[in-house]
């Protein structure tokens, strides 16, 4: 089996096709997504896909009202724009995945410290299955983009979608099928990100 043919296809993609994107191929990227290894294999992702024009059009409002609030905090020229063509995105987005950590699984833990490592723990799970979601997006001839904004909406996004309290939304992966071809991706050389036995090497 080779896996660096799957891993370099991978592109973000933000222009999908009015192509749909059918129920069983969500169940198939999310099936994907569970092999994902997690911390004390607690499995702490849960995820609700959107494919509902309303639904999509009211976390399109609050993603955008949410990015134009942080644009023009810090002065971004243009914020107005950004913002209408960040909705426009979501909205075209054949289904929008809100993956969220469920804090419920985690180990329950009485120092600050173990909690958040706990907590960071989980991130790194969720982050896991994400990667395995859009490995199968691509195999699979379909892409995805990776967006954190879910992290900025907190509460008002599970207002939205009916979350539990415990449910901690990391991110929001659109998928469909690209109407883009995707730049060429820079790699960093493996001797920039590597050494043996100490940082200073050997």
């Amino acid at each position: 089996m080779k896996v660096l043919p799957i891993l370099r296809k991978r592109r973000t993609v933000r222009r999908f096709s009015d192509r749909g994107v059918s129920r069983d191929m969500v169940r198939t990227l999310i099936r994907a997504g569970c092999f994902a290894p997690s911390a004390h294999d607690l499995r702490p992702w849960r995820v609700v896909a959107i494919d509902d024009m309303k639904v999509k059009e009211r976390l399109a409002d609050l993603s955008s009202a949410a990015y134009l609030r942080s644009l023009n905090s810090r002065k971004v020229g243009g914020a107005e724009e950004k913002a209408a063509r960040a909705r426009l995105r979501l909205i075209r987005a054949p289904v929008i995945l809100v993956v969220c950590l469920d804090r419920s699984s985690l180990r329950q833990e009485d120092s600050y410290r173990r909690k958040r490592n706990e907590w960071i723990m989980a991130t790194q799970s969720v982050s896991a299955m994400v990667q395995n979601i859009l490995l199968q997006a691509s195999a699979m001839g379909l892409a995805g983009c990776w967006r954190g904004v879910a992290l900025f909406l907190g509460a008002t996004l599970g207002a939205v979608l009916d979350l539990p309290p415990s449910f901690e939304p990391q991110a929001l992966v659109e998928v469909g099928y690209p109407s883009e071809v995707p730049r060429k991706r820079m790699v960093q050389p493996v001797d920039v990100v590597l050494r043996f036995n100490t940082w200073a090497g050997e």
